[in-house]
């Protein structure tokens, strides 16, 4: 009974050595009754500094998705800012070098984003707008964020036919906001 709660909320967090064990866990790899852990988690939280694309070293953007890739039904994937919960500022020393990866999120409902132009700018999971693709069936969008670079809106239309809720979070510009009614 405990145990069914305790891989429900996920923090992604991975060190590289670390990411093997955990997928193996999620997975359910030497579990005696078989059950996956991961078939659990329906909340991720994955801070930017846990997507960076450095190719010099290993990429933890790459674990970050290792790790998602064994939660079948997440519900909820939250991107924090620098401004919540002790979360480390994108810049200070993070590398955004290379196109980052997606994966197909057909079970998130609720997307909490805040955006960070340094990640955005690699695409994938780093992106509002590649998550927002891969999230068919999101009914939920919360986004906050600074925009200091303008991207023109994108070439297809961004479909999002089961949203019912829209949050503006505070400390968003008008930028972003403008960015957002081009869609």
């Amino acid at each position: 009974l405990v145990s069914s709660g305790l891989y429900s909320d996920l923090r992604i967090r991975p060190h590289h050595d670390t990411v093997e064990p955990l997928v193996k866990t999620l997975r359910g790899d030497g579990t005696p009754d078989g059950v996956c852990p991961g078939l659990r988690v329906t909340r991720a939280e994955l801070p930017y500094p846990y997507s960076t694309t450095e190719r010099y070293k290993h990429s933890t953007v790459e674990d970050a998705l290792e790790i998602l890739q064994q939660c079948p039904h997440l519900e909820t994937l939250v991107r924090p800012g620098v401004f919540e919960r002790g979360t480390l500022p994108t810049g200070d020393g993070l590398r955004y070098d290379f196109p980052a990866p997606i994966i197909p999120l057909p079970s998130l409902r609720r997307l909490e984003w805040w955006h960070s132009d340094e990640a955005s700018r690699t695409g994938g999971i780093n992106s509002l707008v590649a998550v927002l693709r891969s999230a068919p069936n999101l009914e939920v969008l919360a986004i906050g964020g600074h925009m200091r670079f303008y991207s023109p809106a994108p070439r297809d239309p961004i479909r999002l036919p089961k949203l019912s809720v829209l949050c503006l979070r505070h400390r968003m510009n008008v930028m972003f906001i403008r960015q957002i009614c081009g869609w």
